[in-house]
């Protein structure tokens, strides 16, 4: 007996026999191809929903939000000496999407630069971004 075979089991003579006349009728009678063929007829829509799902999910948030890809090379290079001038150019908090970010301007590394100081900075940049959404630029 080779290694890769059992032993033959003393109380069923004959199920290795069995067995084995099973796996060649199954392998004859259902080629290779359409052994897979149940496989991608119930997979097939689970698998392309999940990830369909799970890339517009992130595109769209992407895309509804405004961020962009890629820098704009027809942009102007800004910089900011430091956060007293992004400051004054009324952009308090840059974002590291936004021309003029830098990671000198970020202290905690959370991609938001020049954090407003205090309740009255953020409520400042509150009704700011609420005036750019009802369109008073």
């Amino acid at each position: 007996m080779t290694p890769d075979q059992q032993e033959p089991d003393p109380l069923r003579p004959g199920a290795e026999r069995r067995a084995d006349s099973l796996r060649k009728r199954f392998a004859a009678s259902t080629p290779r191809h359409l052994r897979w063929k149940w496989f991608w007829r119930q997979m097939a829509w689970p698998v392309l929903i999940v990830f369909g799902v799970t890339a517009a999910i992130p595109l769209s948030i992407m895309f509804l939000t405004g961020f962009r890809l890629w820098a704009d090379p027809n942009a102007p290079a800004i910089v900011y000496a430091d956060c007293e001038a992004v400051r004054a150019a009324g952009v308090e908090p840059i974002w590291r999407n936004e021309p003029g970010y830098a990671p000198r301007l970020d202290m905690d590394r959370d991609g938001r630069g020049c954090d407003p100081i205090g309740f009255d900075g953020w409520m400042k940049v509150i009704a700011r971004d609420l005036g750019k959404l009802a369109g008073d630029d």
